[in-house]
């Protein structure tokens, strides 16, 4: 106020003008500092996303090494491939669901998670695909249930197919029939 009192002497103009600086100066410090916070907060964010990474990784080892710790208790030692009845048994053990639940995974999902990774139906899997793929549907229930649906997808594929097979074969043999 005390600076603003001689230009309001000399003419409104000046005064209103006097704001519109203070104004812009305050707004380019507050710019200013605004930048400074999100520079930071970015490379913090970067730093995490660092350590999340590093910490799916760990999980996925340990996913990894405790599934081949019983496997081995199960005499199947140096194996790598996982059978649906050998995954039945898995997740019967506590510490297993207790490993699955902790990276987001249901005691319920489990063994049709290991259906839906299944995509060949020879009911054996790699044991890296099975880690990995868990660990691919981690996060919102949204991605087991689109899992779930794609493999309905399939299925429905699969029996319209074999109807399509069924009919083109009708067809032929009552082509046959009422032709002779």
């Amino acid at each position: 106020a005390v600076l603003a009192e001689p230009l309001s002497q000399v003419g409104p103009f000046f005064n209103a003008l006097w704001v519109m600086y203070i104004g812009l100066m305050l707004f380019g410090i507050m710019n200013i500092v605004t930048g400074i916070f999100v520079d930071r907060a970015m490379k913090a964010a970067d730093c995490d996303y660092v350590v999340a990474m590093l910490d799916q990784r760990q999980r996925e080892k340990d996913l990894k090494h405790l599934l081949s710790s019983f496997f081995n208790d199960l005499g199947k030692e140096g194996s790598d491939l996982v059978s649906d009845d050998d995954f039945s048994f898995l997740i019967q053990n506590d510490k297993v669901i207790g490993h699955l639940a902790g990276i987001g995974i249901e005691e319920r999902y489990a063994q049709r998670l290991f259906e839906l990774l299944d995509t060949d139906g020879k009911h054996i899997l790699p044991l890296d695909d099975v880690v990995k793929g868990f660990f691919q549907v981690t996060g919102d229930a949204k991605a087991i249930d689109h899992l779930l649906m794609v493999q309905d997808i399939r299925k429905l594929e699969r029996i319209t197919h074999g109807t399509h097979d069924a009919i083109k074969q009708l067809l032929r043999v009552h082509g046959r029939s009422s032709g002779t």
